[in-house]
């Protein structure tokens, strides 16, 4: 079964974690959701725990499905991004922005007040600029550009290009309001990118592999040193990364932590060398062992062969030698039974003799 779950009109006030919760326990049965999202934001708080509950759903099996409807602005945008499968309308109005403080007419603050509040709302900007960044495509230097205009408005084929949705095409319905908040010549990303580097300070370096590798902060005319930051195809530089030029560099998470230099490689290479030396003479003599042991084996063979040879001409002289003994035995055991015979028959031919006489 398919659940159900509607997150409609304003976040902490119309919409809140335990309405959500409420419809999530009146659906026992379901298997899986489908969030129907149409809200234009509302509280910063309230809408990273709906966010948070419908992830801990996710992990206990739950398949979610968020869909834009109408409008997808300011906090429903992270709520969105719980799906497991992103969908929007077609012509949804999706708008990032950064967090803002609302203030009443008249109120008066301090300046350590105001400080306060400042310090806090821009702990809360690093925090969504931080969770996007892990859910979407974008970095978190793109994040800052884009998320520096009042009100973002972005297109289903830019939602998909920076992660928001999942799937390339919006939904397409019968009524279409056609609303087209932006004509533009090229991608907002590409504005974005075209901006960083109009802004930021960054050095490029083409890699053994002709890729880009940029350093952050580094003028273009300046030596890299160990502690730079770079990135490789948007990503944190890591492990070994050989240059054109033939250098060597050693990252660890975007960080350079050392350079590794010719001399650094040839001493490398001499290790290997006398490594390759060691195993050579170590197969010599392997090979050394393995001849004495096939000799070993030939003369453990030939003396078994010359003891099997010696205990088969002993058994059969044995053989023999018991058989004659065997003969002679039985002969004089017929010659005892036969002078016997004849002395028992002398005496009775002696006794006949004696009674014919008398």
């Amino acid at each position: 079964m398919v659940g159900v779950i509607n997150i409609i009109g304003d976040i902490g006030s119309e919409v809140t974690l335990k309405s959500v919760m409420r419809q999530v326990k009146s659906q026992p049965k379901a298997k899986s959701f489908i969030v129907n999202i149409d809200s234009d934001g509302g509280s910063y708080f309230i809408g990273f725990d709906i966010y948070h509950y419908l992830r801990g759903l996710s992990s206990k099996g739950y398949k979610i499905t968020t869909i834009g409807r109408s409008k997808v602005c300011s906090i429903a945008t992270v709520i969105f991004l719980a799906g497991n499968v992103r969908k929007v309308l077609d012509n949804t109005m999706f708008m990032v922005h950064m967090p803002m403080v609302a203030t009443r007419d008249g109120d008066m603050k301090r300046s350590d007040e105001l400080i306060a509040d400042a310090m806090e709302l821009k702990m809360l900007e690093d925090e969504i600029v931080n969770f996007y960044a892990q859910n979407t495509t974008l970095t978190k230097e793109e994040l800052s550009i884009l998320m520096a205009y009042e009100d973002v408005f972005l297109s289903p084929d830019e939602l998909f290009e920076f992660g928001f949705t999942t799937e390339n095409k919006a939904i397409e319905v019968v009524a279409k309001l056609n609303i087209n908040k932006m004509s533009k010549k090229k991608s907002l990303l590409d504005r974005i990118q075209a901006m960083l580097k109009a802004d930021i300070v960054m050095k490029t370096l083409k890699t053994a592999d002709q890729e880009d590798l940029v350093f952050q902060g580094v003028d273009d005319d300046a030596e890299i040193k160990a502690g730079d930051h770079a990135t490789i195809n948007g990503e944190p530089a890591d492990g070994r990364i050989v240059l054109a030029d033939g250098r060597v560099l050693e990252f660890e998470n975007g960080e350079l932590i050392e350079i590794i230099t010719e001399e650094y490689l040839n001493e490398d290479l001499d290790d290997v060398e006398a490594l390759e030396e060691k195993l050579d003479e170590i197969l010599e003599v392997q090979e050394l062992v393995v001849e004495v042991l096939e000799d070993v084996q030939d003369e453990v063979e030939k003396i078994e062969e010359e003891v099997v040879a010696k205990l088969k001409n002993y058994k059969a002289k044995l053989k023999k030698a018991t058989s004659g003994s065997s003969q002679n035995y039985k002969r004089e055991a017929v010659a005892r039974n036969s002078n016997t015979r004849v002395s028992e028959i002398s005496k009775g031919i002696k006794n006949l003799r004696n009674r014919k006489t008398k």
